[in-house]
């Protein structure tokens, strides 16, 4: 496996490859699809559970894995620098597709919490000319993402933080730049106002008791995608909470006793989805 950090031209940016050996015997190599992993974290830390073991997951799934570290906690977490990070990761697996033996008909993004909302973003404005200008990259070098994985994500927030709660604060700050963020700032980055013809397919999962994100908020975004007849597939657990990645002893806090939840069953509801596009 080739595991490398190669650093991206937005600041503080880079992307951590798990590249499996394209040798399936001695005489044969094979193509492999890929999964852009961005981790959440509130837009001032990347999520640890949320990272590595994702990776190591699908490449136990046969996926070249790739770990989008966006820029955090700075000025350069503001939107749009993550996403323009995004947009050059995807630039630079097309650039190495031949000799990492990457099947380029078969990448997909996946994203958890913030880093859901990164990969929202892109879903929805994957081809606007100035983004893709303002990454640097062109059309040319992009590959068109086959699909979006939403895990518990971020959609979207109210212009003000509703609690004390430092987190929210801290969000705020890093996403708008202030805790006082403009309604058009709010409805730039809202994924429910983004939503429009050429949105990308999306399986999007969040659990009915999650006490950070309101679920109410990603089934108005499912319904925006419903309207606009994009594809999508919705899963809401009765319990699941917020963070818990995998949610299986791999990415289970040491203290949790109650490691398999059914919301663990995800990743092979996501896997089955993937098969019908």
């Amino acid at each position: 496996m080739l595991n490398q950090r190669f650093t991206l031209a937005e600041e503080n940016s880079f992307l951590e490859t798990f590249v499996i050996d394209p040798n399936i015997s001695s005489k044969k190599t094979k193509k492999r699809p890929a999964m852009v992993i961005c981790p959440g974290g509130a837009y001032f830390k990347l999520a640890h559970r949320e990272s590595e073991p994702i990776a190591l997951h699908y490449s136990g799934e046969g996926f070249h894995s790739f770990i989008l570290r966006y820029p955090i906690d700075n000025h350069k977490s503001q939107y749009p620098y993550p996403v323009l990070s995004l947009f050059q990761a995807l630039a630079l697996i097309r650039k190495h597709s031949d000799e990492w033996f990457v099947d380029v008909s078969r990448i997909y993004v996946m994203g958890f919490s913030a880093g859901g909302h990164v990969a929202g973003l892109y879903a929805n404005l994957w081809n606007d000319p100035s983004l893709i200008a303002k990454a640097g990259v062109v059309n040319e070098d992009l590959p068109k993402v086959k699909g979006v994985i939403l895990a518990y994500p971020l959609v979207g927030t109210t212009n003000r933080p509703s609690s004390e709660w430092n987190d929210e604060r801290k969000l705020f700050q890093c996403l708008y730049g202030t805790e006082t963020p403009s309604q058009d700032q709010v409805s730039a980055v809202t994924l429910s106002n983004l939503v429009n013809a050429e949105t990308l397919p999306q399986f999007i999962w969040c659990a009915a008791d999650d006490p950070v994100l309101n679920s109410a908020d990603t089934v108005s975004y499912v319904l925006r995608l419903q309207e606009e007849k994009r594809n999508v597939e919705f899963h809401m657990f009765k319990k699941g909470s917020h963070g818990l990645a995998l949610g299986d002893y791999a990415t289970a806090d040491p203290e949790d006793a109650n490691l398999f939840r059914p919301m663990s069953l995800w990743p092979q509801l996501a896997a089955n989805w993937m098969k019908t596009l």
